[in-house]
């Protein structure tokens, strides 16, 4: 077949770039597909085998969809311009700029057809969209880093939270790296609510094996609220809801809970001690099987010195009530953990006294420094307190019967530090 020099010429030409496709319509989304295949956009056909689409390296012109519709032309007129390994590469760098372009805002319900688009694109192309997502290919971060970053409200939004989970779930499995790189993006935010939004997607915060096999795939919800206290001051506190706390203990010898506070990434820790165990809990001598507390201070964090009290306590009868499944579906989604208009504990039913826990640190905390990262945490032993130690044990009056802890934590960081 002759092709006009006017169509071979403009094979030459590449598409315009990520700005000029929001004047095309967006694709539908997956659940569209079947009912809306006949009038599927213009930026889902350039993802097709059939239109392999070029670089968008450079613009094609004043008119840019004039431009597109030429080029599509040209290739209808000549499907074999291309071949599957030009094609391939040609398709997966217009992938990696449309997802440049994406992380940079935009309406979430667009974002998210876009990115099923793309996930089309490279099951036809044989291409990873995961890989995509994941490479550092925007000023030395991955993609997933600027979405979160362009996207730290300090009250995130429902839709934005669904967009970024469906960037973690097309990046998933995460390497390390992405992982690191996506809890650094929410370090420089920064924003707790949105990192503990962000640590209840399985793509990001996967359960371990224990927790898999003995919580049948469900991520324990716990509730971190952070509050500063001062504003002015280098102090604040944080309010743990800890869900299934004897059961995981039990099963997993640890529990976890991570937060964002005064610039810092913290990691505060229920740990069964074991022999020898150096790597959870450095030097600190504790006999095993018993319990541990640790406050570590996480990677990309400054170091600081701290004095912190952690606070455990008792569970009154009217804290059992509330706590119960019937009373917490009455409770508003998204009301605090202490909510003011919550019943006041009885004194009455105050039985035992609360368990204080001090944590300070003789020097500056600096992250995963020292042998064992014992540079970077703050760990006390349990097993000195005889209160303390019922936390293991069944009908521990600290434990609810729902099987939830509420611990405080209450910290002082060193101004000068």
């Amino acid at each position: 077949m002759i092709i006009p020099a006017s169509n071979r010429s403009t094979m030459q030409d590449a598409p315009p770039s990520y700005d000029d496709l929001e004047s095309l319509a967006l694709p539908p989304s997956r659940d569209e597909k079947a009912s809306s295949e006949s009038t599927r956009s213009t930026d889902l056909l350039l993802l097709s085998p059939q239109h392999p689409i070029p670089s968008t390296s450079s613009s094609p012109g004043p008119s840019n969809l004039q431009a597109y519709q030429t080029w599509l032309l040209s290739l209808l007129l000549n499907p074999s311009a291309w071949t599957a390994s030009q094609a391939a590469q040609e398709v997966r760098k217009t992938l990696v700029n449309l997802v440049q372009g994406l992380v940079r805002g935009g309406d979430p319900n667009g974002v998210l057809a876009i990115l099923d688009s793309c996930a089309d694109a490279c099951r036809s192309y044989d291409l990873s969209l995961s890989t995509i997502l994941q490479e550092r290919s925007a000023a030395g971060h991955t993609p997933l880093y600027w979405a979160i970053v362009n996207r730290a409200n300090p009250s995130p939004s429902a839709q934005d939270i669904t967009y970024l989970r469906a960037m973690l779930v097309y990046a998933a499995p995460l390497s390390t790296a992405t992982i690191d790189d996506v809890r650094l993006a929410c370090l420089h935010s920064p924003n707790n609510t949105l990192f503990q939004c962000l640590r209840r997607i399985p793509a990001f915060s996967p359960l371990s094996p224990q927790e898999r096999l003995i919580l049948n795939s469900n991520v324990p919800v716990d509730e971190v609220d952070m509050r500063d206290t001062d504003a002015n001051t280098m102090s604040f506190s944080v309010d743990f809801k800890i869900p299934m706390f004897q059961k995981r203990i039990r099963i997993a010898e640890a529990v976890d809970l991570e937060f964002i506070a005064k610039g810092r990434m913290w990691q505060l820790s229920f740990v069964v001690a074991r022999k020898h165990d150096h790597t959870r809990l450095g030097y600190l001598e504790v006999t095993p099987g018993r319990l541990a507390v640790k406050l570590a201070l996480l990677p990309h964090s400054p170091p600081t010195r701290l004095n912190a009290t952690l606070v455990i306590k008792a569970r009154t009868e009217d804290e059992l009530v509330s706590s119960s499944p019937a009373a917490a579906s009455d409770k508003p989604s998204g009301s605090s953990l202490f909510s003011p208009s919550d019943p006041a504990p009885s004194p009455a039913g105050q039985v035992n006294p609360p368990i204080e826990v001090r944590l300070a640190s003789k020097r500056q905390l600096i992250p995963a420094s020292g042998s064992h990262g014992q540079n970077g945490m703050v760990a006390v032993s349990l097993e000195e307190n005889d209160r303390a130690n019922t936390l293991q044990v069944d009908g521990c009056p600290y434990v609810g019967k729902d099987d939830t802890l509420f611990v405080s934590l209450n910290v002082q960081l060193d101004p000068t530090s």
